[in-house]
């Protein structure tokens, strides 16, 4: 079987209601992904929470990173930046 090295950047601003299904997504891909980079782009929801949670309660601390941006970049710069994160 080839080995890829794969990373996955997802962007969130109060997606609270939809992180849970969308992280649990991440795990049943059925190729393993190499890195996972989430940033929070100033979210008022519990986003942060329920990703640091579903983080810990996996314990993918080693290859998922979560950061949230100071001021709010919006969708296109948050997503560049993210890209330049990438292995």
């Amino acid at each position: 079987m080839q080995e890829y090295n794969v990373s996955v950047i997802v962007a969130v601003y109060n997606g609270e209601k939809y992180l849970e299904n969308q992280l649990s997504s991440l795990l049943d891909q059925g190729i393993k992904i190499s890195q996972v980079i989430i940033t929070d782009d100033g979210s008022t929801d519990q986003s942060m929470e329920i990703i640091e949670t579903f983080i810990i309660d996996h314990e993918l601390s080693d290859t998922w990173t979560l950061k949230k941006t100071e001021t709010n970049l919006g969708p296109a710069a948050n997503f560049i930046n993210m890209c330049k994160e990438t292995t």
